[in-house]
């Protein structure tokens, strides 16, 4: 829902309140004064008498007086449609000396020439210019110095520079000049600057730069180029000096020429004189210019027509009366009359009439008022939208008048503080209950407040931590607060503007932030923050004190000097690396202070802190754990060699008693004895061959099961002992490596069938086909021997009594945690899944 600023009753500001503040009452009414040509005062009106210091009627008739050795002349500096203008030294009636400005035109009066003079008093304004310059002459004996580099990165900046700029060292040093633009000048400015001293000359502007708390000066700046042997630009030297006030007074005083001729003179101010006897008006080309019609052909008029041909009907009646009430001046000292009037051209005109010391004519000087009026219209309607505005935004806002009373807030501020509007309107900014403490804990006193400090100073107070207590809610709100004076055309304060953001979790997070910095540099390891540069931003304790130096000597080096692994080159690229990857781990050597050489591990993590960019590395002393590491490989290579020694004195042992059952088999005569021994022979070739495939391997318990295999079924074709038996065995055995048991009963599975196959499947017959298959599904191994002679007997399977090879199979699978499948078409098929 939208939310509507309520404002207490007794403070709403009425309509007659805003037309006072925003009046077209209040144009000042122009010194003006007749003279002829020699020059002598014909007539003039009060406020010309009050600016020369006379007395009405004193000085008329008479030449104006000027202080001696001056020319009686005007001293006229520039003239535009017939119009002079100049500074004029006059004495006043008091015997004080002041320099006028005379804006002059030549006009005509009953045939008769005369000069009509508006006057402005300019001497403030002119010993304000002499006072700039001798300021200036100062200021230039005291310059802003800087040093840059040639990419116009800053390496040096003198005290004067701090404390015009409001930036410190560490804000400036290594950063680019553009820090401080103030984006007024266009790009082309900037563009002949640079051409200019990257040719080796010099260059001299004034410059308008932008300050650290968002303020602006002017300096005039001169930069010399330095160069090297070879031409090139080595640095450049900038010498600066403050020009804001001299410049500040340029702008003011070139704006008030401009605004007076313009809209004062040429075109917006007109003048008539009536006579109040025959009640006939002697009128000036400007007035019709005002009107925005024709300038008639009689410069004399009756009122009466004039009214009725210019003036809409509806205002003579009020015109008619304040000419009246202005007759009645004919017997005082003096009367002035201000009206107004809507012309039949919709244009609005103020008139202030003053009755002159003839006290037979009036003269009056009109304005065209209808731009100011448009113009209070629109500021009414912004004020309308300020106080929509400020009640649709989540900040608070307070308007306070210029002793800190409360005139104005939105729903936000009331939220913020915990307050009814009853509770905050009319109040100051420092009230006990609320008991505002700064950051430390300690009470604001007063006049230490945000706004009373704006209301002493006339200048904004911005960033202001205050903690709040809110009765009501019996807690403490943090607030961060701006206070921006509004100053009237005087100069005093017209009201303050005070805004507010909650920031209580940020001090929250502050707070967190704080512990966090606390346990960084209470941690062991070394922490950096490294620029993109490799200069080192800051670090914790650990960082410095485990390469021996200290805090400010590591602030003064960069990773080039420290890590053994950069050079400027490298660096460039692993940031360019790391800014992509935003993380990387690497093992590096850093060297210490007195020559040490120690390893490291690096964790560098890529993070933007307030728009600058860092490398937060983490790093680990791993000199010990490297020592320990390389122990520990001494360690084990002496155990793989252990190892070896172990598997070559199985294998020779297997073989032997492969030999010697070998011997023995072919002493025997009965041949099932003879095929038992054989059987076990290969049992143990197949184990031996392990073994042996492990030392050529160099590998403690992983064995290449495709090159074993492959082995081991070539042994096997070759222990058949049926010579007119051609066995054909296909395999296709993905390549693995298997650990030692794994492959051990494989191989026993695969020495079983196979001698199987030979014995039994192929009876009464010269050519037979075995194929073996070993694939991996998954996690799930499958190993599947076949053959395509006789099939394998009902009686004889998975859990049958009676066959010694079927049992063994059952004990292999087993220690395999598998399980057995016989397919007995086109011959015998084994399937064992583990």
């Amino acid at each position: 829902m939208k939310r509507v600023t309520r404002i207490a009753k007794k403070r709403v500001t009425t309509k007659g309140e805003n037309e006072s503040r925003f009046s077209i009452h209040d144009l000042p009414t122009p010194a003006i004064l007749y003279t002829r040509k020699n020059p002598v005062i014909v007539e003039w009106n009060s406020a010309a008498s009050k600016l020369l210091g006379y007395k009405p009627g004193e000085r008329l008739y008479l030449k104006v007086i000027r202080p001696k050795g001056m020319r009686a002349r005007r001293n006229v500096s520039g003239s535009k449609e017939g119009v002079s203008m100049g500074i004029v030294p006059h004495t006043t009636g008091t015997g004080e000396e002041k320099l006028i400005e005379v804006i002059n035109k030549l006009i005509t009066i009953d045939g008769k020439e005369y000069y009509l003079e508006w006057l402005v008093d300019q001497t403030a304004l002119v010993q304000s210019q002499l006072s700039q310059r001798h300021f200036y002459g100062a200021v230039t004996r005291a310059s802003m110095v800087s040093r840059t580099d040639p990419k116009g990165n800053i390496t040096y900046i003198n005290a004067n520079f701090i404390k015009i700029s409001g930036y410190t060292q560490r804000d400036l040093l290594r950063k680019n000049h553009r820090l401080l633009s103030s984006h007024h000048h266009p790009s082309s400015f900037w563009i002949t600057m640079w051409n200019t001293i990257t040719s080796g000359k010099t260059w001299r502007e004034e410059v308008k730069n932008k300050a650290k708390d968002g303020s602006y000066y002017w300096v005039d700046t001169l930069i010399i180029p330095f160069m090297d042997e070879q031409g090139k630009v080595r640095e450049f030297l900038s010498l600066q000096n403050d020009i804001t006030q001299r410049k500040e007074s340029e702008e003011a005083l070139a704006q008030y020429h401009s605004s007076l001729s313009a809209t004062l003179l040429f075109g917006k101010m007109g003048s008539a004189v009536l006579d109040l006897k025959t009640l006939q008006l002697t009128v000036n080309k400007e007035l019709f210019q005002l009107l925005k019609v024709p300038f008639p052909e009689a410069k004399r008029l009756s009122l009466k027509s004039f009214l009725k041909t210019y003036v809409q009907s509806d205002f003579i009646p009020l015109i008619n009366s304040k000419i009246m009430e202005g007759s009645k001046g004919l017997t005082e000292d003096r009367k002035v009359v201000a009206m107004e009037m809507l012309t039949y051209s919709n244009r609005r005109i103020h008139v202030e009439a003053e009755i002159l010391f003839n006290k037979t004519t009036a003269l009056a000087i009109f304005h065209d008022v209808t731009d100011r009026i448009i113009a209070i219209s629109d500021m009414r309607e912004k004020e309308e939208r300020f106080r929509t505005l400020i009640s649709d935004i989540s900040i608070g806002v307070v308007l306070q008048g210029p002793r800190s009373e409360v005139h104005l807030t939105n729903q936000a501020a009331l939220d913020l503080l915990g307050l009814t509007e009853d509770q905050l309107l009319g109040r100051t900014s420092y009230n006990p209950v609320w008991n505002i403490i700064h950051e430390d804990g300690s009470e604001f006193k007063s006049e230490d407040l945000p706004v009373p400090r704006s209301i002493a100073t006339k200048q904004s107070v911005r960033g202001v931590v205050m903690g709040v207590y809110r009765p009501r809610l019996n807690d403490r709100v943090w607030l961060l607060v701006d206070a921006v004076p509004r100053l009237d055309e005087k100069g005093d304060i017209k009201n303050v503007i005070c805004t507010f953001n909650n920031i209580t979790d940020l001090k929250a997070a502050e707070s967190s932030l704080h512990f966090t910095r606390f346990t960084i540099d209470h941690t062991s390891d070394a922490v950096f923050w490294i620029r993109p540069d490799a200069s080192v931003a800051d670090m914790n304790p650990a960082a410095h004190t485990s390469l021996g130096y200290s805090a400010e000597e590591m602030l003064k080096m960069s990773m080039a000097d420290i890590d053994l692994s950069f050079t400027y080159e490298s660096w460039a690229r692993f940031w360019k690396y790391l800014k992509d990857k935003k993380t990387a781990t690497s093992i590096s050597k850093q060297r210490r202070k007195d020559g040490a050489i120690i390893d490291v591990e690096i964790s560098s993590n890529f993070i933007v802190f307030r728009g600058a960019e860092f490398n937060c590395s983490f790093v680990r002393d791993i000199t010990e754990r490297k020592k320990s590491e390389l122990a520990l490989i001494d360690s084990n290579q002496e155990k793989d060699m252990l190892i070896k020694e172990i598997h070559h004195r199985v294998k020779n042992n297997l073989q032997l008693i492969s030999s010697i059952l070998y011997i023995k088999m072919n002493g025997m005569l009965q041949s099932e004895m003879k095929d038992f021994l054989e059987d076990t022979r290969l049992k143990i070739r197949s184990i031996a061959l392990i073994h042996e495939r492990l030392l050529q391997a160099n590998s403690v318990n992983q064995v290449d099961i495709s090159d074993y295999l492959g082995k081991l079924i070539s042994d096997l074709e070759m222990s058949n002992t049926r010579h007119e038996l051609r066995i054909n065995i296909e395999q296709d055995i993905e390549p693995e490596y298997m650990n030692l048991d794994t492959a051990i009963y494989c191989g026993l599975i695969i020495n079983e069938l196979v001698t199987n196959s030979i014995k039994h499947a192929f009876v009464e017959r010269n050519v037979g086909n075995i194929r073996i298959v070993l694939r991996k599904m998954g996690d799930i191994h499958h190993l599947v021997v076949s053959d395509d002679g006789i099939s394998m007997p009902n009686e004889i399977g998975v859990g049958h009594t009676g066959s010694f090879g079927m049992q063994m199979l059952e004990i292999f699978t087993k220690q395999l945690k598998g399980k057995v499948e016989i397919t007995r078409e086109n011959g015998t098929s084994i399937n064992v899944h583990f």
